[in-house]
């Protein structure tokens, strides 16, 4: 398998764990407060929505994706692939698994806080650990958006190989 190919597949296992993981996940974010009533339906369902239309997106073109993040030389002849090509993609594989674990926790922070804004809470109803779990929920959402989009960089300080952009 070429390291394309090898993408594509990883892309839609992880459309299928992340989709998966955002509909069992889906009636933690509901939130019922008595005073004042809130009723977040509405954010809940646009943020689901969301969520799954890119699990969609990711499992319909996931050759496309793999050949955005990993633009790799193509030549004519099926030549075996360059061990910085499979560096390039591991690294990018990690990122896709960070991903898929920082976005739908993003979204639950988003709801958390959208929902208590609006009830007049604020940001003092938070405690110091959800604060912290927000800090790290942005901090690993950062780092696995740097290692997918990346990645070449990565690689290139992690395995010390020089790596030449593919010529179009």
């Amino acid at each position: 398998m070429t390291p394309h190919q090898i993408l594509a597949l990883c892309s839609r296992l992880a459309a299928l764990i992340w989709g998966l993981y955002t509909l069992s996940s889906m009636p933690r974010y509901f939130i019922r407060l008595d005073h004042p009533p809130v009723d977040n339906r509405a954010t809940v369902l646009t943020l689901v929505g969301v969520q799954i239309a890119a699990c969609v997106f990711l499992w319909l073109f996931s050759t496309t994706v793999a050949q955005k993040l990993l633009p790799l030389k193509e030549d004519v002849i099926a030549a075996p692939s360059r061990v910085v090509d499979w560096q390039i993609l591991g690294v990018v594989c990690v990122g896709l698994w960070g991903l898929i674990r920082a976005i739908p926790d993003a979204m639950y922070w988003t709801i958390i806080l959208q929902t208590w804004l609006t009830a007049d809470y604020g940001l003092t109803a938070l405690t110091i650990a959800q604060k912290a779990r927000i800090a790290s929920t942005i901090l690993e959402l950062g780092l696995a958006l740097w290692l997918v989009f990346g990645a070449r960089r990565v690689s290139t300080y992690l395995f010390g190989a020089r790596i030449t952009r593919a010529r179009d």
